[in-house]
């Protein structure tokens, strides 16, 4: 029913999806994290296809300490657009 369909037919516009720290204080010195900034890329998955990652990275007020997405980082690496397979590793 569905062997003829491609990941590239499911969205045809790429959607957007939003990561953020999953942090609510610092771990070091219990201060609440403000917005550093937000950065997008785009991201192909070999089960869904290409969307958007937009990332919001906070950093610690007192410390400088930078909090990314470890759910983002667990699914692409930062500086690759392709995720990784199932066993870990990355495409290049």
């Amino acid at each position: 029913m569905i062997g003829d369909v491609e990941a590239g037919s499911l969205f045809p516009c790429k959607p957007t999806i939003h990561f953020h720290p999953e942090i609510v204080t610092c771990p070091h010195c219990g201060a609440k994290p403000e917005v550093k900034k937000t950065r997008g890329k785009t991201v192909v998955t070999l089960d869904i296809g290409a969307f958007i990652a937009k990332e919001t990275i906070l950093h610690c007020p007192r410390d400088g300490t930078l909090f990314v997405s470890e759910q983002l980082r667990a699914l692409v690496e930062r500086d690759l657009s392709f995720a990784r397979q199932d066993n870990g590793d990355s495409f290049k």
